[in-house]
């Protein structure tokens, strides 16, 4: 009985170690923090997660923990049209990417697609046929979510550069300006805490109005917004 007694309390507070480091992911309660970017949006990520924009400073210990240097990810974000980057070490990180052009003026939100059309660019992303898709990753399928006056296209994914990572992504045009939710899981399989993480920092998002993106003559002022990247 003794034994079986210990078996069982060593099941129990294996259970209990096992669930808290799985919710540690999602974990609010330590705090969270808002960046109020210069994109027009305002994301939100808990604190046990490192979090880096445009300004992060060459000493930020953030960067040795990823080992990585301010100049390698300041050239990521520029590559990748990269804003904001939250990340969890050994587990994923998530990307937001900004863009602005005459073609997402053109859709100017997809709070105004009809269903139909919805499932045509869904598809079209999903099969890698969409013009602004992203050609670092394989779709495999689609979904969409709508919150706050948002309409997202969901998207589940593998990385091309390993075929092994696989990743989701929350699509949205609002008010003709593009953004992506990028979440890639780091050893493989996006699990379901990393993707209630990604869901809670979509939920959280506010988006602003700036009337410098309707200017009918607008196409691409990206590097406008890059001054801070490194000669």
């Amino acid at each position: 009985m003794k034994k079986a007694g210990t078996v069982l309390i060593t099941v129990l507070l294996l259970a209990i170690i096992s669930t808290t480091a799985a919710n540690a992911l999602t974990d609010y309660s330590g705090g969270v923090t808002e960046y109020t970017l210069e994109y027009d949006i305002s994301v939100k990520a808990p604190d046990n997660w490192m979090s880096f924009t445009w300004d992060v400073e060459a000493d930020d210990e953030n960067l040795k923990t990823l080992n990585t240097t301010k100049e390698k990810l300041l050239t990521y974000f520029q590559e990748n049209r990269i804003i904001y980057e939250t990340a969890y070490p050994g587990k994923g990180t998530i990307d937001l990417s900004f863009q602005n052009n005459k073609e997402t003026q053109q859709i100017y939100d997809l709070t105004n697609l009809t269903d139909s059309l919805l499932q045509v660019m869904g598809k079209a992303m999903a099969e890698g046929e969409y013009k602004n898709g992203d050609d670092r990753y394989t779709y495999s399928d689609y979904d969409f979510y709508y919150y706050n006056e948002t309409q997202y296209i969901v998207l589940n994914f593998t990385s091309n550069g390993d075929g092994k990572n696989q990743g989701v992504v929350y699509y949205t045009i609002t008010e003709g300006k593009e953004y992506r939710f990028i979440l890639t899981a780091e050893k493989g399989k996006a699990t379901d805490e990393l993707r209630n993480t990604l869901k809670q920092m979509v939920d959280d998002t506010v988006y602003f109005y700036n009337e410098f993106w309707d200017d009918p003559n607008y196409d691409n002022h990206w590097d406008e917004y890059v001054q801070n990247y490194p000669e």
